[in-house]
């Protein structure tokens, strides 16, 4: 009765005030969230028929397209998102870009027509190389993988087809792509070292950059070159423009390739210098989530150097600085065992 009710109210004139219009556009939204995809197709489909604004008639078209898909109208739905993906306004219409890549979900998903979804995904890719839709493209192709065959295949394809996407934002994504299948399904270390150099070096505005360069000195830990390992972890870590929380929040590297910086010093029993790493890490990240931790460690090294008064420095530095952490007691109960006294 509602939808029907909304539609004859809808068919009595365009609403004049826009205000109105996305009233409508949310009631049918809710439709839509409450699983009713055949009615809210077509309560969409009116809306898209009713507005001057090119964004709103988008939405509804494409959200109209959607309740198809989930109605399990997939043909229907198949041909609308075409519609919607042919018009692309710009080489950054994210709309379009997901109107084509629903195409080849649709058609994996639904019509189990691998060759049209492997057609409609190379068309994300090439016509919207820009969207974030691409990038979800590509990561449909990754998912494909699963024999060193597929890899090969995979990678020869990227290999083949990179110079349409080298001036994009895809560039990056698909060289990280491409290392990763030499190194994870291929083993070919030393060409994956190459490609993460690429985007380290050449490709700096990417999201990928950190992402790259922790892989290639994971490689060269692999390869067991110690010396530039070292020195591309101090490198990371000192040649960034950083924040003091940036080490917890907007990078997931930085703590462990202090950590790496520490084990390596550990490994060669040179105690000292892990304790200045430690220092260092720190000194540059004082509200360290895992400061308790890292200081109790601390006090371990300390020991073995035979220096008590840093014990009782971190120690101290413990309960002043994280006095509700459960290190405070073991802090306490290891510098009594080693002859010292609790700050």
């Amino acid at each position: 009765m509602v939808t029907v009710a909304m539609l004859l109210a809808w068919g009595c004139g365009v609403p004049r005030a826009h205000w109105e219009f996305e009233r409508q556009l949310l009631a049918v939204d809710r439709m839509a969230d409450h699983g009713e995809h055949e009615d809210a197709a077509r309560l969409y489909e009116v809306l898209a028929g009713r507005s001057h604004r090119e964004d709103l008639v988008r939405y509804a078209t494409f959200r109209a397209a959607e309740m198809r898909w989930r109605a399990g109208h997939c043909a229907e739905a198949f041909e609308r998102f075409g519609i919607i993906a042919r018009r692309r306004q710009h080489a950054y219409d994210e709309e379009a870009g997901r109107a084509q890549l629903r195409r080849a979900q649709i058609a994996a998903s639904c019509l189990h027509d691998e060759v049209t979804a492997r057609r409609e995904l190379e068309q994300t890719l090439f016509v919207y190389p820009r969207t974030l839709a691409a990038q979800e493209a590509l990561r449909m192709l990754e998912s494909g993988v699963g024999t060193r065959e597929e890899a090969a295949a995979l990678l020869g394809w990227l290999s083949e087809h990179y110079p349409l996407v080298r001036d994009s934002e895809l560039a990056a994504p698909w060289l990280y792509l491409s290392a990763r299948l030499l190194e994870e399904e291929l083993g070919e270390l030393s060409m994956a070292l190459v490609l993460y150099d690429t985007i380290a070096g050449r490709m700096t505005r990417t999201g990928l950059n950190d992402d790259a360069i922790w892989r290639a000195i994971a490689i060269l830990r692999q390869q067991g070159e110690r010396d530039e390992e070292r020195r591309r972890l101090w490198r990371f870590v000192r040649h960034r423009e950083v924040t003091w929380f940036m080490a917890n929040y907007d990078s997931a590297y930085y703590v462990p390739a202090y950590q790496r910086l520490a084990e390596m010093a550990e490994e060669e029993e040179d105690w000292a210098e892990a304790l200045a790493v430690y220092h260092e890490l720190l000194a540059r990240f004082p509200f360290l989530l895992r400061g308790p931790h890292t200081r109790y460690h601390m006090m371990g090294l300390y020991e073995r150097l035979g220096n008590l008064p840093g014990m009782v420095r971190m120690a101290r530095e413990i309960e002043e600085n994280h006095p509700d952490s459960r290190f405070v007691g073991r802090a306490r109960a290891r510098l009594d065992s080693a002859g010292g006294h609790a700050p």
